[in-house]
């Protein structure tokens, strides 16, 4: 049983009555609004008028589809020659522009598809089931940073094109959020990245020694439910080759950018949605467009013969005459139009300027907001914002968007190196992040008010190696130490905030100085001590107790290590797990007591050193807060005061 005939009266224009008013498109409207600066007689002759060539092509192309019609009556007339913005019939390959752009951020495709996506807003069609009467130069679409997707295609491609690519402008047919640009339905890019990067860390993390021991248990999978999820697969897909042909959500009209593997080094074909910037491989476009009408570039343009097939089932071989009907050819099918009439001829549309200051403002008033999936993301233009804010990304618990979960903002071109901070509101927190170059060399700070602040360290470029100091208010201190010369690890200190005695040593608690009930460090393997019996693995100096404990190293295959403790009294225990082993002299073990009680000192000192220095980089951060500096490039001139004040 053969499918029924797929409808094309959608793609048909609306019947006008008399007592109906012809509908006044956006093009119209911003042609008549004065804000949009338009002057249609100040537009070059190629806007207003056309060519004896362009009218010749015109001829030719009107020809080609009254005998594409006849061929096939059920497809609607194809988008060739729609209006532009003097209300002159244009071809619309002629409407591309190849310009190729001198800036870095718009050198690769998806510099040039991020440019177009953030710099034009989008606007919907007048009708999502219509074909559009007007199709505006891509030199207004700039001008006017608004347009529709065939505007945006057309632009898109124009600046691909001119780059090295193989692009071409696609008709056909998209899903209700892709038309309407929603993207309410996805899961918002940033978070997207960043839960990679913690998955990332996870597994960096996880990497140990005794993981790798451990017995991965194999993941249990059933065969009947394998069998029956393979018997589903044949009638799912059919369900969704039925959904694409006639559910009426697929017949709304779209246009988008298709970029083939001949071009710039480029393995595979792929579109390019200009709403949003986005790249989908051709195989696999997320159920995003249905089918393809036709598409054209500046050369040619082709018709779909494989109007059955969906998207991801077409055949993008442009030279097989039995899946594309192309206009211009040199031999074949000469009855369709004159055989004089080879080539589409150069474009009407003028040169297309864009300035540094196009690329570098990014958005429509310095600002665009897009809604995802539980998430709001605002985006800024660099500069633009007293605080060098550029993205605050916005996390809901609901999908109404009202129950805040999170708030992520993003900086660029701070002189105190801020990279971007997260909010917490129902705990209250704040995590920093910073770059490269701070004093002290901070990389991250996190607090929450009257519990707990963490703060991280580039330990690389720090001569301590410390990595991260987080204190408990009242009850704990832990830094954590890497890359040191005497094996260093980790060193804490917990508080006892109702000692009286006066001779505990007081460090700062995050309240009040706070005497300290003990101090813990821990040290890896010494690789010069042959004996791991002889190499401390940890020292824990009690105060209450007035006594050391020190915990040596296992050796291999040995499950328990030896110890030993040290009282102020004088006296010494310990444990040998070798009993046969020789034991340590009195003065060995005197020595030793006296090398522990001066790195209990020492320790002491340290945390002192350290509790100043994060008292130093707290003061710091509170007045960069009040006072943000802006961090400008040397070759920038004019943005950098400092460039500017020479000229």
């Amino acid at each position: 049983m053969t499918d029924p005939p797929r409808p094309r009266s959608v793609l048909l224009p609306p019947i006008e009555t008399q007592d109906t008013p012809p509908k006044e498109s956006r093009l119209d409207k911003r042609i008549k609004s004065k804000f949009r600066g338009l002057d249609v007689e100040k537009l070059p002759e190629s806007y207003q008028k056309n060519t004896s060539e362009e009218n010749q092509v015109i001829e030719a192309v009107d020809t080609f589809q009254k005998a594409f019609s006849q061929l096939y009556p059920q497809r609607a007339p194809l988008f060739l020659t729609p209006k532009n913005e003097c209300n002159q019939r244009k071809f619309v390959p002629t409407t591309i522009r190849p310009t190729k752009l001198s800036f870095k951020k718009v050198y690769d495709y998806d510099g040039c598809a991020n440019f177009v996506a953030d710099y034009i807003t989008y606007e919907p069609l007048d009708d999502p089931f219509t074909l559009p009467d007007h199709l505006q130069s891509p030199t207004s679409t700039m001008m006017w940073q608004a347009g529709n997707c065939f505007d945006m295609s057309v632009l898109l491609t124009s600046l691909l094109i001119g780059a090295g690519y193989d692009a071409y402008c696609v008709v056909g047919y998209a899903c209700k959020p892709v038309t309407a640009n929603d993207q309410g339905m996805e899961m918002c890019p940033l978070m997207m990245e960043e839960q990679v990067v913690e998955k990332e860390e996870v597994n960096v993390l996880g990497n140990t020694v005794y993981d790798k021991l451990m017995y991965k248990r194999p993941t249990l999978r059933s065969e009947f439910l394998n069998k029956k999820m393979d018997d589903r697969q044949p009638l799912s897909r059919q369900n969704s080759r039925s959904a694409g042909r006639f559910d009426p959500d697929a017949k709304r009209v779209h246009s988008w950018v298709l970029v083939m593997a001949s071009g710039r080094d480029v393995d595979h074909p792929f579109y390019i949605e200009p709403s949003t910037g986005k790249s989908f491989p051709v195989h696999n476009p997320e159920r995003r467009y249905f089918m393809i009408d036709t598409l054209w570039n500046h050369t040619n343009y082709w018709a779909n013969l494989q109007h059955e097939s969906l998207v991801q089932e077409l055949s993008l071989h442009l030279n097989d005459m039995s899946k594309w009907e192309c206009i211009f050819l040199e031999r074949g099918k000469e009855d369709l139009y004159p055989k004089h009439i080879t080539e589409v001829g150069p474009s009407w549309v003028s040169r297309i300027l864009v300035s540094k200051d196009n690329v570098d403002s990014k958005y429509p008033d310095m600002a665009k907001t897009i809604f995802y999936h539980k998430a709001r993301l605002d985006l800024y233009t660099d500069y633009s914002k007293e605080s060098a804010l550029v993205k605050r990304l916005q996390i809901y618990h609901d999908d109404e968007r009202e129950a805040l979960k999170e708030i992520r903002d993003y900086f660029a071109n701070r002189k105190d190196c801020l990279l971007h901070r997260r909010f917490n509101p129902v705990e209250n927190s704040t995590q920093e992040v910073f770059d490269k170059g701070r004093p002290f060399e901070v990389m991250g700070h996190t607090f929450v008010p009257g519990i707990r602040r963490k703060i991280e360290f580039y330990g690389a470029n720090r001569g301590d190696g410390l990595l991260s100091r987080e204190l408990i208010f009242g009850t704990k201190v832990i830094e954590i130490f890497q890359g040191r010369d005497d094996n260093l690890v980790y060193r804490s200190a917990t508080f006892d905030p109702y000692t009286q005695d006066e001779t505990v040593p007081r460090i700062f608690d995050g309240k009040k100085p706070t005497g300290i009930k003990k101090i813990a460090v821990k040290y890896t393997r010494n690789p010069a001590i042959l004996c791991a019996d002889k190499d401390v693995a940890k020292l824990i100096f009690y105060y209450q107790e007035k006594k050391t404990e020190v915990t040596f190293h296992r050796e291999r295959g040995r499950a328990t290590a030896c110890s030993r403790v040290y009282t102020k009294e004088g006296t010494t225990r310990g444990y040998n797990v070798d009993y046969a082993s020789e034991k340590p002299t009195h003065q060995e073990m005197y020595e030793d007591y006296q090398r522990f009680a001066l790195l209990e000192k020492e320790c002491i000192q340290k945390l002192r050193d350290t509790d100043r220095e994060i008292t130093e980089i707290l003061q710091k951060r509170e007045a960069e807060e009040k006072k943000i500096e802006f961090k400008y490039s040397v070759y920038d001139v004019r943005k950098n005061p400092q460039r500017q004040a020479l000229l």
